[in-house]
């Protein structure tokens, strides 16, 4: 991959802290690596999983965009990666 493409990569970083498991987030992210790779994404996309983000009361919690997503669930994952791919 040229450094001109990674430029252009999206993150979207998934919290992996106790309260987000309980939530969810690991099905979360299992979807997204799911569809990143039936849509063929998975350079444009990179999924981060991090540690606890402080934001346990709004779990499952994802950063892209330059944003925090609280409360997230698979749906509302997808429609989000869907909006940067």
């Amino acid at each position: 991959m040229s450094r001109e493409k990674d430029l252009n990569q999206q993150f979207i970083f998934v919290c992996n802290g106790k309260d987000c498991k309980k939530n969810g987030c690991k099905d979360i992210q299992k979807a997204i690596k799911s569809e990143l790779k039936k849509t063929k994404q998975q350079k444009a996309v990179k999924l981060i999983g991090t540690k606890c983000t402080g934001k346990c009361k709004k779990a499952p919690v994802l950063i892209a965009k330059e944003e925090w997503m609280t409360e997230m669930n698979v749906p509302r994952a997808l429609e989000l990666l869907h909006s940067i791919i």
